[in-house]
């Protein structure tokens, strides 16, 4: 490939462990995607164009030749090239798999609301990916929501017990429902394509703050002693 393109890039933990497949036909993508959604790269000379394709469906198009091109253009451009080689992929249906002992922070109730906030991605990522706007609001509204009272929660602990690096935590906290309402904008005016790639990066700093500032806290708390044994995990 010329360079990877950014639906790749922003796609990777959907595309984890997945094999391409090699096309030279795009009749071939009815069977390949038919019950699937399926992430396709096509390269037209030094321009790539990139699609998503669900159930037989193109979701979402754009080309990218030192500027990006959406929509419909682009796969008149991809249509009009007969033959053409193109690398297709199958989705994963989520695009962050659980692991307890992966993304633990040692607080049983932390972890628990953490596997619920991952699940509310995946569930806006499989609506981005599928063009199911109205699901894609409805999941943006919840997580926007939950993360909320997610955050209220860990505020909570942090006032409670005195945890030293708060202040900056309270910032990663207010950064990210900013982005959350962003996102809302970008998906009332451009739709489920223009919102995947923002989508990714809030997925992939939500993985981040998990495993990073989050587990932080949770270290501190649980080796200051500071919360009930029956409540922690023991620390790896």
């Amino acid at each position: 490939m010329a360079g990877r393109s950014s639906l790749m890039e922003a796609l990777k933990p959907a595309i984890r462990n997945v094999e391409f497949t090699l096309i030279r036909r795009l009749d071939d993508l009815a069977n390949i995607c038919a019950d699937s959604t399926c992430l396709v790269v096509v390269e037209l000379g030094d321009k790539v164009a990139e699609l998503i394709v669900s159930r037989g469906e193109v979701v979402a198009a754009r080309m990218l030749d030192g500027n990006v091109t959406y929509g419909e253009d682009v796969v008149k451009q991809v249509a009009a090239r007969v033959p053409v080689e193109a690398r297709v992929a199958k989705l994963r249906s989520k695009f962050y798999d659980w692991n307890d002992n992966e993304f633990t922070v040692y607080i049983r109730g932390i972890d628990l609301q953490h596997k619920q906030l991952v699940r509310v991605l995946n569930n806006l990522y499989q609506a981005l990916v599928e063009g199911r706007a109205a699901h894609a609001y409805e999941a943006l509204h919840f997580m926007r929501e939950y993360a909320g009272f997610h955050f209220s929660t860990e505020e909570r602990l942090f006032d409670r017990y005195g945890y030293p690096r708060a202040d900056e935590h309270r910032m990663q906290h207010a950064w990210f429902i900013k982005k959350v309402d962003d996102l809302n904008n970008v998906l009332k005016e451009a739709g489920p394509h223009a919102s995947i790639e923002m989508m990714a990066f809030l997925a992939e700093w939500v993985k981040n703050h998990i495993l990073g500032a989050d587990r932080d806290y949770g270290k501190w708390l649980v080796e200051t002693g500071k919360l009930p044994a029956s409540t922690v995990r023991k620390l790896t």
